[in-house]
């Protein structure tokens, strides 16, 4: 839910992670990744947070740019979203830098400039540039048919791996349909990227259009910019949501797609044909 902090560390801990009682064969990889990270933490913090464990079942730490520590409580198992407002609610207050320069990575994150990373069931953005046709999970999962002589199946953490094992194999696609799939799909990816980064330039061109174009031109033009403005704008918030949240995994953007391409052949549309649309004056004699 802290999605716009991408320069912060942030990690969510059961207290059953650092109870000494617990001992490490019962906690699965990423668990026991989590209670080594705990005892990194300052001594002092630590014994604070073991002082405040009575009612709580979970706590986050949350590391801003200064190296300092916030802890949040929790009686569930996650944050809840109103102690995650709060704390976004906090930084704005104090560092309104941080948080919008964090939506917009997150953006970028989305539109696959940025190349992204999990902690655990947490994806944050790595601030590491991804070349100009590759993609983050578009990259693999939608396109994984087209990896000659690959495995079908994912990375998956080694307790899964066994209820995968039997529908592996591997993909042998078409040769000569392969090769022609392989580039378009870099070109699609660069295609959806420039038009995602264009999004909020578009929408905003849109709503300016609607409005400059009152006298010039008649009502079946502006009728046609409302629903331009309709399909790049649910295009637009969309991602911008998904990039509020902290859900930057770029699948999450596909139903974006379809409308801001039509959104673009409309565009295009008015441009080839905009003086069919122009308000005729009538001189009287």
């Amino acid at each position: 839910m802290i999605g716009g902090l991408s320069e912060y560390d942030i990690r969510t801990y059961l207290f059953t992670y650092i109870d000494e009682n617990t001992p490490d064969t019962e906690l699965l990889p990423k668990e026991l990744e989590l209670k080594n990270k705990f005892f990194e933490l300052p001594q002092e913090l630590q014994e604070f947070i073991k002082d405040n464990e009575s009612g709580h079942k979970s706590f986050v730490v949350i590391k801003n740019k200064d190296n300092e520590y916030d802890v949040i409580f929790n009686k569930g198992n996650t944050l809840s979203t109103k102690d995650a407002i709060k704390y976004l609610a906090k930084v704005l207050v104090t560092n309104p830098d941080d948080l919008i320069i964090g939506y917009i990575k997150n953006y970028l994150a989305i539109c696959n400039i940025y190349k992204i990373e999990f902690n655990g069931a947490a994806v944050t953005n790595s601030n590491e540039f991804l070349k100009i046709g590759e993609q983050n999970e578009n990259g693999q999962i939608p396109i994984k048919i087209y990896m000659y002589e690959q495995a079908n199946s994912f990375d998956v953490s080694p307790e899964y791996e066994v209820y995968i094992k039997s529908y592996q194999e591997k993909n042998t696609p078409i040769l000569c349909v392969n090769w022609v799939m392989q580039r378009l799909i870099k070109i699609s990816a660069i295609i959806i990227k420039i038009v995602f980064l264009l999004l909020p330039i578009l929408t905003l061109i849109s709503i300016i259009k609607f409005f400059a174009s009152r006298k010039k031109f008649n009502k079946n033009y502006r009728n046609i910019i409302s629903l331009e403005i309709i399909l790049y704008g649910y295009s637009f918030m969309n991602i911008l949501s998904h990039s509020v949240l902290g859900a930057i995994i770029d699948r999450y953007s596909m139903p974006s797609i379809i409308t801001a391409f039509i959104g673009v052949l409309i565009n295009i549309y008015l441009v080839v044909y905009k003086n069919k649309y122009k308000n005729v004056e009538i001189n009287e004699q």
